[in-house]
C-alpha cells in the first residue's frame, strides 16, 4: 500500500546501480542473483539491464506473488538451492538477520549485499526524540542490524549521514554505500 510502503518503484533502479557500481569495483563476476524476500521484483529489470548474462532468482514468502510472479516460493533458511548464487541480496534488518546464516551456508562464495531499506536502529531513536513514549531502539536491535552490516559485502543506505554513522561505528565502514 503507497501510505505503508518504505521504498518507492522509482528509488529500486538506483539502489541496483549502487549494488552493480560495488560489484564492478570489486571485479566480481555475476551470473546468477538471489533477491531474498523479493516482494514485487522491483530491482530486478535494473539488475538484469547490469547483469544481461546473470539468472535472476526471486525468493519470497508470499505465496500470492510467485504465483504472480513466478518467484522461488519459501525462506532462505530452508531454501535448497539447485546452482550457486554470485550475488544475493537481503533487505531490511528483520528479514536479512533470519537469513544471513543461511545464505552464508548455501552461497558461501556470494558477494552479499544487504539493504537496509533505512537504519532501523537510528529511525527509532529519533522518533523516540521527537515524540514522548515512542519506543527507541534497543540495544539488541542496534547491534543486531550492526552485525549484518559487519557481516555483508556491501550495505545499501538512503543517505551520507547513514553512511557516516556506520563508518563510525563499524572499523570497517567504508562497505557502506548510499543513494544519495
Amino acid at each position: 500500500e503507497r501510505r505503508t510502503r518504505l521504498v518507492t518503484r522509482a528509488e529500486m533502479p538506483r539502489r541496483a546501480d549502487l549494488v552493480a557500481a560495488f560489484v564492478r569495483h570489486g571485479e566480481y563476476r555475476v551470473r546468477t542473483i538471489l533477491d531474498v524476500g523479493c516482494g514485487l521484483g522491483l530491482m530486478r529489470w535494473a539488475l538484469e539491464q547490469h547483469f544481461p548474462r546473470a539468472r535472476y532468482t526471486g525468493l519470497e514468502v508470499s505465496r500470492y506473488l510467485c504465483e504472480r510472479h513466478g518467484w522461488e516460493h519459501g525462506s532462505a533458511a530452508t531454501f535448497e538451492s539447485p546452482r550457486p548464487f554470485d550475488l544475493v541480496i537481503l533487505a531490511r534488518h528483520y528479514v536479512a538477520a533470519k537469513h544471513v546464516d543461511a545464505v552464508r551456508r548455501f552461497a558461501p562464495q556470494a558477494t552479499v549485499a544487504f539493504d537496509t531499506v533505512d537504519l532501523h536502529f537510528l529511525r527509532a531513536e529519533r522518533q523516540a526524540t521527537l515524540i514522548a513514549g515512542a519506543p527507541a531502539a534497543s540495544d539488541r536491535e542496534r547491534e543486531q542490524e550492526l552485525d549484518l552490516v559487519r557481516g555483508a559485502d556491501v550495505t545499501l543506505v538512503v543517505s551520507p549521514v547513514e553512511r557516516e554513522l556506520l563508518g563510525e561505528l563499524d572499523e570497517d565502514g567504508q562497505r557502506a554505500w548510499s543513494l544519495a
